[in-house]
């Protein structure tokens, strides 16, 4: 389904008008957004707004329509896949 809201802009300036994705995965509501991980990089994949949570997504942007709750933390692609570092030690050099 499509979230309308708004997505905080560059320092100072009104946030803009955004729309996103929530999708079901098991039964399980998550907030998907392909255009921010699009405008990100051009050089990198990169999946930092698969499948968030209400409270993750609520980091930068604002929900300003109705939509069904995304309460399940840490399935987000990094957390999923285990591939979150917490400290230096659970860093693994390859070479």
């Amino acid at each position: 389904m499509l979230v309308s809201g708004r997505v905080a802009s560059a320092s100072g300036q009104r946030p803009e008008l955004h729309m996103w994705n929530i999708v079901s995965i098991n039964g399980n509501a998550y907030h998907l957004d392909v255009t921010f991980n699009m405008s990100q990089s051009t050089r990198i994949k990169r999946y930092d707004y698969f499948n968030l949570s209400d409270a993750d997504i609520k980091k930068d942007h604002i929900i300003t329509s109705k939509f069904p709750k995304c309460s399940i933390p840490n399935k987000d692609y990094y957390s999923a896949n285990s591939l979150v570092v917490f400290n230096l030690k659970d860093l693994v050099y390859m070479s």
